[in-house]
């Protein structure tokens, strides 16, 4: 008997009942056979699985079926993910106490579990997320995410970049380990985010947050002009009062007119980004930029500034470079340049130490040793 409750537990559409909190794990797909039973191994220990498949054409469904996935297929036009999220959590079970919105090309890190249900209280968990990861397999990119929440408590706004927004009184939690990590698709178009993110700030014209991912969406599509105008208009918006994001939107004007040939409003600019947060990153970007010019002296003041900020895992802007080996390297470079052979070649050491796979790294340090 205990063996066929267990069977059932595992099947589409049962529970199982070895947790007393029900967490869901659910998501959208289109065409992410490549990843698939990756995420559906990393999801065992949800009591729920569920993907919305908005129209694939490979193999994505009948292998999420295979692994006891349970599959909607829904059709959103004209496309936005805010719809497709809000439309994919509505077919979750109602009682279901957590959702966790994880991507396919997304896992869940191992023991996630524990440390959720630890941590867990409210109606949202703020986590550790590792966005991207270095050539050798560790982490590059990590900060705090948010898309886990409470069952009734949220919707997702926004036609792209969409976020959870509260629909009840909101209340926090806090968990300090790594929950989700990210494996990106590298193969996979984002052709439609800067026609999404047009409509964002259409729809809603004095949102910061769109305001500022539009313009790095122009600014890596290469329309420096588009970019340097939206960034203005973020900086002046009532709402942009995150010294750190006024402070990237200052870096990325420096670098439009950088890649313009502007030097001296790129250097204007890169010195603004400081004067509003002497984060690792506004101080890295400002020695890049300085050593790019000769002016190493300069170079070598910005990093030892960039070293006295604590590195520290922050936000959705955290740089690794600048957090890890960039300060050294910059200064490194520079007192090469000064003729500070032996300074040089320390800084270098520690800089390749940090980053021990970086090729640039070995062979800075070979020529500095040399």
């Amino acid at each position: 008997m205990r063996a066929a409750i267990e069977k059932l537990s595992n099947s589409v559409g049962f529970f199982k009942t070895k947790y007393p909190m029900k967490i869901a794990v659910y998501t959208i797909a289109l065409n992410e056979a490549c990843f698939a039973e990756r995420w559906v191994r990393s999801t065992t220990d949800a009591d729920y699985a569920m993907v919305a498949d908005t129209g694939s054409t490979d193999d994505t469904v009948a292998t999420l079926q295979a692994h006891g996935v349970t599959v909607h297929r829904m059709a959103v036009r004209p496309w936005r993910f805010d719809d497709a999220r809000n439309a994919a959590l509505a077919l979750l079970p109602t009682d279901i106490d957590v959702v966790i919105s994880l991507d396919m090309d997304e896992v869940l890190a191992a023991d996630w579990r524990r440390h959720l249900e630890a941590s867990w209280h409210g109606t949202r968990l703020h986590y550790q997320y590792v966005w991207s990861w270095t050539a050798a397999g560790e982490p590059n990119v990590v900060f705090h995410s948010d898309k886990i929440a409470g069952r009734h408590t949220h919707r997702w706004k926004h036609p792209i970049h969409e976020i959870l927004t509260p629909t009840v009184p909101e209340t926090v939690a806090t968990c300090h380990d790594v929950l989700i990590e990210h494996h990106a698709d590298a193969n996979k178009s984002r052709g439609q985010y800067l026609s999404l993110l047009q409509l964002a700030v259409t729809e809603d014209p004095t949102d910061d947050r769109c305001a500022h991912y539009l313009g790095r969406e122009y600014y890596f599509n290469r329309l420096y002009d588009q970019a340097i105008a939206e960034f203005a208009r973020h900086l002046a918006l009532p709402k942009a009062q995150w010294d750190a994001e006024r402070a990237a939107s200052m870096r990325y004007i420096g670098k439009c007119h950088e890649a313009k040939g502007g030097l001296y409003e790129a250097r204007r600019w890169f010195g603004r980004a400081v004067l509003e947060a002497e984060t690792r990153e506004s101080l890295v970007d400002a020695a890049r930029f300085e050593l790019g010019q000769n002016r190493f002296h300069a170079t070598i003041d910005l990093c030892e500034r960039a070293l006295a900020v604590p590195s520290t895992i922050g936000s959705y802007l955290s740089e690794r470079y600048a957090i890890a080996e960039g300060p050294y390297d910059l200064a490194a470079v520079a007192y090469f340049h000064l003729s500070m052979r032996g300074k040089a070649a320390e800084l270098a050491k520690i800089a390749l130490d940090l980053n021990p796979h970086d090729p640039r790294l070995k062979s800075n340090l070979n020529m500095m040793n040399g």
